[in-house]
C-alpha cells in the first residue's frame, strides 16, 4: 500500500528473500525491522541483508527493551503478546555480535532516543497503576485478528482520567534519582574480507 506513494524505481520484496543479486548495493539499511521477525525468518533476513550488501549494513533496533513491559492482552482470545509485536530484544553484546558470523564487523554504534527514567518507576506504576499492565494497546491481535474501534472525544483524542496520586508525585519527581535510558541502537556494520 505504501509503495503507491513512492515515485522512483521500487521493488516489493520480503527481507528474508530479497530479489537482488549478491553485492547489489554499497550500503543496505534495515531500520526497526528485525526485532519483529520470528526464527527462522530472523536468521534468513540477516543472511539476505549480508548477501546483498557489498560494503555496509545500517541496522537499528530497540535498545535494552524489556519485552514484558509492553505486554498486552487481547480482549477477544486472551492471548498475551508485546503490543509493538517485538519478538526479541538487543543489548550491546547481542547487537555487536549480530553479523560477526556473516563477515561483518561494527564500524560505528550510536544510541539514541534518550529519556530520563526514574529509579523504581516501573515498580511504582505496578502498585498505583496496575491497570496499565496488560491493557489492550495494540492495533490488532496477531493471533485472532481482533481490532478495537475506539471512540474519540470531541477534539479527536481519548483522555483518560488522572488519578489523585499522579498530582502528588510531581514534587518528588524533581528530586528522585534517575538515569538515562536510550530507546534505540543504530549500528553501521562493515563487510570484512572479500567484497
Amino acid at each position: 500500500e505504501a509503495l503507491k506513494y513512492v515515485n522512483v524505481s521500487k521493488t516489493l520484496g520480503d527481507v528474508s528473500d530479497l530479489p537482488f543479486e549478491n553485492n547489489s548495493f554499497d550500503c543496505v539499511s534495515c531500520l526497526e525491522v528485525i526485532e519483529h521477525l520470528p526464527i527462522p525468518s530472523f536468521e534468513r533476513a540477516l543472511d539476505e541483508l549480508a548477501r546483498v550488501a557489498s560494503k555496509y549494513l545500517l541496522i537499528s533496533v530497540p535498545y535494552n527493551e524489556v519485552l514484558e513491559d509492553s505486554y498486552t492482552r487481547c480482549p477477544s482470545c486472551k492471548s498475551i503478546f508485546n503490543y509493538e509485536l517485538h519478538l526479541r530484544n538487543f543489548d550491546d553484546k547481542k547487537f555487536n555480535d549480530l553479523l560477526t558470523s556473516r563477515n561483518f564487523k561494527i564500524a560505528r554504534v550510536v544510541k539514541t532516543g534518550a529519556a530520563k527514567t526514574l529509579v523504581f518507576q516501573k515498580e511504582f506504576r505496578r502498585v498505583f497503576y496496575p491497570e496499565q499492565f496488560l491493557q489492550w494497546s495494540s492495533p490488532i491481535c496477531p493471533l485472532c485478528g481482533y481490532e478495537e474501534k475506539k471512540v474519540k472525544s470531541l477534539n479527536g483524542t481519548i483522555q483518560p482520567k488522572r488519578k489523585l496520586i499522579s498530582y502528588l508525585t510531581i514534587v518528588p519527581k524533581l528530586i528522585w534519582p534517575s538515569y538515562t535510558k536510550y530507546y534505540w541502537i543504530i549500528g553501521l556494520f562493515e563487510k570484512i574480507g572479500k567484497k
